[in-house]
């Protein structure tokens, strides 16, 4: 086990140890009001012994578990963390519970009242940046200090629109920022694992913090196409471009374009890290211009993004085709073309092939209807067709889903891609209401016993919601609701439904609950 000092010699504090996990075990049945006397007692037994206890993984796990979110504790820990020399602060970085626990003292920490502690931690990781940023531990330190500094918390998403940054926290993170700058064109570096989330936290703070750090990295990815090429295709560096290209402005995804990205888009876009990438340049593009640069290229290899069934790609490509509607038509011939949906004869399979992703899925026909194996189903077809949808030449997708036999409907309506599709499809405004009817008459016999399923219940909703549901037939689902509760509150999702429904409401007065639902429903727009 690692020792802090040749003078511990490896002591391992037994004593505060086992009164430690006597208050840990405790400190759950606690009150707050007594929680903070215990750990203020507790904070009293380990005075001295605080780089001790975080010298030993479990000590410092306790450490953490007792004091965790309670101020007093971290400044005394920092403070004596402060006193050792540099090289065993350093140490401790390097060693997972303690750095973890310092950590978690860092958040306990005021950044009005505690900068200098902040500001030491700040100089101490920047003077040994290249050293911290390789190592698992002190790279989480860094990437927890970076979070800190600008406000932001553990890593969880937040707005950080809403979020402002003062002089005092910019002087900071500008610091942090300016030793960023290193990484940005090394390879090597950028490829690293621990460097590479830094480097996605560095886009995260640089929102807030306005350093010009994303600036700077963007321009020096152009400078040198060659090397950006190669950080596009890496496991790590590919990462930190979906970052950069969802926060850079659309200037800039222009350059990249004929900078880096140009004759190469379909390479990168059937690489098994680059596509990721290539995905959210797709997505993020916002100019008609970009998007016909994009189209122009990747158009004419469609059929190569297919046969490497990069389908996040092809559904990027399908969104930008939504802000640009010039080139819907032909990308959708060529997703009839792939699937074998371009004739009038098998126009019916398209969504059955789409939503499975399957060009060769055998599909039975019946009389006027067709049926497949709808467990087949693929979440990443069903955001294809529920994107395709929005086309302004949709009309396959309705004589398609106008084809599926009821049976097939309601065990689409069953599992989750084709529950999403289906609801999408019911409440898309670009779907004619006539059309819209007649899928509704496929499951008008069978809405009670979609609320109980948990898939087939955002189908029902959907319904419910989409003016397709005369008065007298809502009327006639919530009296049987009424009559047999007990047939939809045994699962959640029937639960919530009835919630929703307003069961109790209905209960107590029929003639006011269809009076509200109908003024309810003129306030929708359908």
């Amino acid at each position: 086990m690692d020792s802090l000092s040749e003078s511990v010699e490896q002591l391992y504090p037994r004593d505060i140890v086992q009164y430690l996990e006597i208050i840990a075990f405790s400190r759950n049945n606690n009150e707050k009001s007594e929680l903070n006397e215990i750990q203020e007692k507790c904070l009293e037994e380990c005075s001295n012994n605080e780089l001790l206890l975080l010298n030993f993984d479990n000590s410092s796990r306790l450490v953490e578990e007792i004091f965790k979110g309670y101020r007093p504790a971290a400044v005394q820990w920092m403070k004596a963390f402060m006193k050792i020399k540099k090289i065993k602060q350093l140490h401790l970085l390097y060693q997972g519970a303690a750095c973890r626990t310092l950590e978690t003292f860092l958040y306990a920490l005021s950044p009005d009242y505690d900068s200098e502690i902040i500001n030491h931690l700040i100089e101490l990781v920047t003077d040994k940046w290249n050293d911290l940023i390789i190592d698992k531990s002190a790279s989480r330190f860094i990437r927890s200090l970076m979070r800190y500094t600008v406000g932001l918390p553990r890593f969880t998403d937040v707005d950080t629109n809403k979020r402002k940054c003062d002089k005092k926290e910019h002087k900071r993170i500008k610091k942090v920022a300016d030793r960023n700058k290193s990484l940005v064109m090394k390879q090597n570096n950028i490829n690293n694992d621990e460097v590479s989330l830094i480097v996605q936290d560095a886009v995260e703070c640089d929102a807030i913090a306005k350093t010009g750090f994303v600036l700077n990295f963007a321009m020096k990815g152009l400078e040198k196409p060659n090397d950006t090429l190669l950080q596009l295709k890496g496991k790590c560096s590919s990462r930190v471009w979906q970052k950069i290209f969802d926060v850079v402005d659309e200037d800039m995804r222009q350059s990249f374009f004929h900078s880096v990205l140009e004759g190469q888009l379909c390479d990168l876009a059937c690489h098994k890290f680059a596509n990721y990438v290539i995905q959210n340049f797709i997505l993020s593009a916002s100019s008609e211009e970009l998007i016909v640069d994009i189209f122009d290229e990747l158009l004419k290899d469609i059929s190569v993004i297919f046969d490497n069934g990069k389908w996040s790609v092809i559904n990027a490509l399908a969104v930008a085709a939504c802000k640009c509607n010039i080139y819907q038509e032909e990308f959708l011939e060529n997703i009839k073309l792939y699937f074998g949906c371009n004739t009038e004869e098998t126009a019916k399979f398209f969504v059955p092939r789409v939503i499975t992703l399957q060009n060769d899925l055998i599909i039975d026909e019946v009389v006027q209807s067709i049926r497949f194996n709808t467990s087949l189903s693929n979440r990443l077809g069903s955001v294809l067709l529920q994107t395709l949808l929005n086309f302004d030449c949709n009309a396959i997708i309705i004589h398609s889903l106008v084809s599926l036999s009821k049976d097939c409907f309601m065990e689409l309506c069953k599992n989750a891609p084709g529950a999403y599709f289906l609801g999408l499809f019911i409440s898309c405004r670009s779907v004619p209401k006539k059309k819209k009817e007649k899928i509704g008459l496929k499951s008008k016999d069978s809405l009670i016993d979609m609320i109980s399923d948990r898939c087939a219940s955002h189908v029902f909703d959907a319904f419910w919601d989409s003016g397709l549901l005369k008065m007298d037939l809502k009327e006639k689902i919530m009296n049987y609701l009424r009559s047999n509760p007990r047939m939809v509150v045994k699962s959640k999702t029937g639960h919530a439904i009835m919630e929703k429904l307003n069961l109790r409401g209905y209960k107590e007065n029929p003639k006011k609950w269809l009076k509200q639902e109908a003024a309810r429903m003129k306030t929708i727009k359908l």
